[in-house]
């Protein structure tokens, strides 16, 4: 009968007789549980008192059996919600946390794109400061690794940041930042080959940043596409299995390009969705959609852009962000992410660091306002 093997927990040596009786009926345990006691009373010729007692400890069997299941349950979300936690650190504004589903993911590369002055630097030095909080400030605990090929790392920046409401009093410093400049192409792929792996296992790391990743490619292959081709794509798959190993965050600066438009028009651009320039809205970052076009009307903003390397780097972005500036005007856009949908938020460079406004202000008299003339990151 297979009561024995469903409820071994049960003492079956009580039941007997009754079980006996059930076997040669041919009861089966699905029969047991459906049928009541009145049934099986009048059916095996046991008592009620023995059958209640039967009742009541399949009863019993199965509801320690039920809170054992919804305990492990729980431990697995408490666990699977720790984890996931573990996997997000802040970018310093709960604004662009929320536009970014959570703020900066470990396990892969996030793109920083725009031209110059619209606020990358700015925002990676920040990146390196938000790693070091402590888990209870949304922070990883971690260390920061920052590469450089275009200018050091600026460390008066850092230092005025460091003064911010969210990093004052905090374990956070320039001590949990490995600054290294790259002076070459060549330089920086031995970095990301042989030195970041040794730094990632020695100092606790938990973001890769590089700034930028465009600037020694362009600059020594940018006449030769096959070779910038090959060069991004082994650099690129470096960085991915790097963050998906080490389960960090790699994020990349990325520069952008004078993008050279066909005549079609936007009605052709609709009636011909394989046109390069209709597809291009939904992973550049600077479209020609109407309502793109609607709410940068009037702010002088040039949509001709694209980002630098092309669809061969762009294949290993799993986010890419795009930074705009025109004047004083400033947008973070996500532009494609797995963990959000797209959306733009507004932003300002202060003293403090790199800061959302309210959507649609452009008051230019907010304290603390950097401007390009102080630095032009």
């Amino acid at each position: 009968m297979d009561v024995y093997e469903q409820y071994p927990e049960i003492p079956l040596d009580k039941y007997d007789g009754l079980l006996e009786a059930l076997e040669t009926h041919l009861f089966t345990t699905a029969d047991i549980l459906t049928l009541g006691s009145s049934d099986l009373c009048r059916i095996t010729g046991r008592s009620r008192a023995e059958i209640e007692s039967f009742y009541r400890d399949i009863r019993e069997a199965q509801s320690t059996r039920a809170q054992k299941l919804l305990g492990s349950g729980r431990r697995s979300l408490d666990r699977l919600v720790k984890e996931e936690s573990s996997n997000w650190f802040t970018t310093g504004d709960s604004t662009f946390d929320a536009l970014l589903g959570g703020g900066i993911r470990t396990g892969c590369i996030t793109e920083l794109v725009g031209e110059s002055a619209s606020g990358k630097s700015n925002l990676l030095i920040q990146l390196a400061l938000t790693v070091q909080l402590p888990t209870e400030c949304r922070g990883l605990n971690k260390n920061a690794i920052y590469l450089s090929t275009e200018s050091g790392l600026e460390t008066r920046r850092m230092k005025q940041m460091l003064e911010s409401p969210l990093l004052a009093g905090k374990p956070c410093s320039s001590d949990g930042i490995l600054a290294y400049n790259c002076d070459s192409q060549d330089e920086l792929e031995h970095m990301i080959r042989f030195q970041v792996p040794l730094a990632i296992a020695e100092y606790n790391v938990g973001v890769i940043i590089v700034d930028s990743i465009a600037a020694h490619l362009r600059a020594e292959y940018g006449q030769s596409g096959a070779m910038l081709s090959k060069r991004t794509q082994s650099i690129a798959m470096r960085l991915a299995k790097l963050a998906m190993d080490k389960n960090i965050a790699v994020v990349a600066a990325n520069q952008v390009t004078d993008r050279f438009t066909s005549n079609l028009q936007p009605s052709s651009l609709i009636q011909n969705p394989l046109a390069r320039d209709h597809q291009a809205r939904w992973y550049t970052g600077w479209s020609n959609s109407p309502a793109y076009n609607d709410y940068y009307r009037g702010r002088s903003h040039n949509m001709n852009r694209n980002p630098s390397l092309g669809l061969v780097w762009a294949n290993f972005v799993s986010v890419r962000i795009a930074l705009k500036r025109r004047s004083d005007f400033r947008t973070l856009n996500l532009v494609f992410s797995p963990y959000n949908r797209p959306g733009t938020v507004e932003f300002e460079i202060v003293a403090q660091g790199v800061r959302a406004l309210q959507f649609g202000n452009d008051d230019e008299t907010a304290t603390n306002r950097i401007t390009t003339d102080d630095f032009m990151i």
